[in-house]
C-alpha cells in the first residue's frame, strides 16, 4: 500500500511541475552521417513515384432490395468498369447466402485491358480472366464443386434406463 501511495504522490508531483516552454518548441533536427569514404559511391536515390490523378466516374447505378439482393455498376473516365449483382439463395433458412456474379475491367501499366469475371457464393470465389492463370481458375472452380461436408447432427440424448434392483429391471 505504501508503494502505491508513493507512486500516486510521485505522479501528482510530476503532473504539477511547470512546463518549460523552451522544450515545447520544435527545431529542425540535423541528421548525423559518417564522413564520406572515397572508394564507396554515393547511394542512388530512387526516382519519385508519379501518381496518376484520380479517375472520374462517368456513370454509376445501384439497386438494393430489402432482402439483401443488390445490383450495382460504375464506369470510369479511363474506360475501367465494374458491375456486380447478388441474389438471396435459400431465404429464411440456415443455408441462406448471397450468390454473386460480377466483372471488372481496367487498363494495366502497359495499356493492356485486364478483364475479370467472377462468381461467389457459399461454396467460394471463382475468378477467371485474362490476367488470372488457368490453374487458379480451374482450382477455384474444382474446389467450389466439391461435395459439401455434412453438418454434424447434434447427438441424441440417451434414453433414460429403468432402474435395476438386484439385477432385475423394475
Amino acid at each position: 500500500m505504501f508503494q502505491f501511495i508513493c507512486f500516486v504522490a510521485l505522479f501528482a508531483f510530476a503532473r504539477a511541475a511547470p512546463i518549460d516552454e523552451q522544450l515545447l518548441t520544435t527545431e529542425p533536427v540535423m541528421e548525423m552521417r559518417a564522413p564520406p569514404v572515397d572508394d564507396v559511391p554515393p547511394p542512388v536515390m530512387p526516382e519519385m513515384e508519379v501518381r496518376a490523378p484520380p479517375v472520374g466516374i462517368m456513370e454509376a447505378g445501384l439497386q438494393q432490395s430489402t432482402d439483401g439482393a443488390y445490383n450495382f455498376f460504375y464506369r470510369g473516365e479511363d474506360g475501367s468498369f465494374r458491375q456486380e449483382s447478388a441474389v438471396i439463395v435459400n431465404p429464411g433458412s440456415k443455408r441462406q447466402h448471397l450468390k454473386i456474379t460480377g466483372s471488372y475491367s481496367y487498363f494495366d501499366a502497359n495499356g493492356q485491358e485486364v478483364v475479370v469475371h467472377y462468381n461467389a457464393d457459399d461454396r467460394g470465389f471463382v475468378p477467371h480472366g485474362n490476367n488470372i492463370s488457368q490453374q487458379i481458375s480451374a482450382a477455384a472452380k474444382q474446389n467450389s464443386q466439391l461435395p459439401r461436408v455434412q453438418e454434424q447432427q447434434e447427438p441424441q440424448q440417451p434414453q433414460p434406463q429403468p432402474p435395476v434392483v438386484g439385477g432385475v429391471w423394475i
